[in-house]
């Protein structure tokens, strides 16, 4: 999990603070309604990347 909060902070590091303040408030702190978060955060980008890559696949065919 640090490793995926370390990305995620990677990828704020040039947004807006208003920006990087939502996303350690909403989903970085270390509290269960942001873990919570987090964790749906990672399930829906899991079913996103299925999407993606079948849809890459679909196009092939």
């Amino acid at each position: 999990m640090k490793k995926v909060i370390g990305n995620i902070r990677a990828l704020l590091i040039h947004s807006p603070e208003t920006n990087k303040k939502y996303f350690e408030d909403t989903y970085l702190s270390l509290t269960p309604n942001c873990f919570q978060n987090l964790n749906d955060l990672l399930e829906d980008l899991e079913l996103v990347k299925k999407y993606l890559n079948y849809i890459k696949r679909s196009n092939k065919n």
